[in-house]
């Protein structure tokens, strides 16, 4: 389960780095701790399986890249998605301050609040265009929306065998399902 200790005074990216590195996830969202255990192998083995994917259709220039990675919009806001798809001029900074071109989180038990909550709220606020949601238990889903104005719209959620012919952020087609193969 994901926890999330709001703080009298809102934490930064300065204080996370002297938490443990003990294999949970620690991110911030305006300045609250959340904290999230390791995820499970159906979740690592589509996280996999997609940034093959990703990797293989990017252009020049673009970096693929799974967390952990921590994604910095503001010192108050710390966030490690699943899959990042950004500009490979940031390839050599330790972190990722620049609004990434697509981020994706892959559902586990303890975080599918917060990914389809807070975390989708975040990211609309960091200006990320594209935000990927998967369900990675069969039958495998993709959620997928697009930042129009402040906000995500929802503008496909394919399931199985069905693909998805993506735009954003460079053209791809996804099978859910294909995800699941090891």
């Amino acid at each position: 389960m994901a926890l999330a200790m709001p703080a009298g005074v809102p934490l930064t990216y300065e204080d996370l780095q002297s938490f443990p590195d003990d294999g949970r996830r620690y991110e911030l969202i305006d300045g609250t701790l959340v904290v999230t255990p390791a995820p499970g192998v159906p979740h690592q083995v589509v996280v996999l399986a997609l940034c093959r994917v990703l990797f293989a259709a990017r252009p020049k220039g673009t970096a693929v890249l799974p967390a952990p990675l921590d994604f910095v919009p503001d010192p108050e806001t710390v966030l490690q998605p699943d899959v990042l798809v950004f500009d490979a001029k940031e390839v050599d900074e330790p972190r990722l301050t620049r609004t990434p071109l697509l981020v994706v989180e892959v559902l586990s038990p303890s975080s599918r609040s917060q990914d389809l909550g807070s975390k989708l709220l975040a990211y609309a606020k960091a200006g990320v265009p594209a935000y990927w949601v998967i369900e990675p238990e069969p039958p495998v889903e993709l959620r997928v929306f697009h930042l129009e104005g402040t906000k995500y719209q929802a503008v496909a959620r394919v399931a199985g065998d069905e693909g998805f012919e993506a735009i954003l952020p460079f053209p791809v087609t996804i099978v859910p399902s294909a995800l699941r193969e090891v």
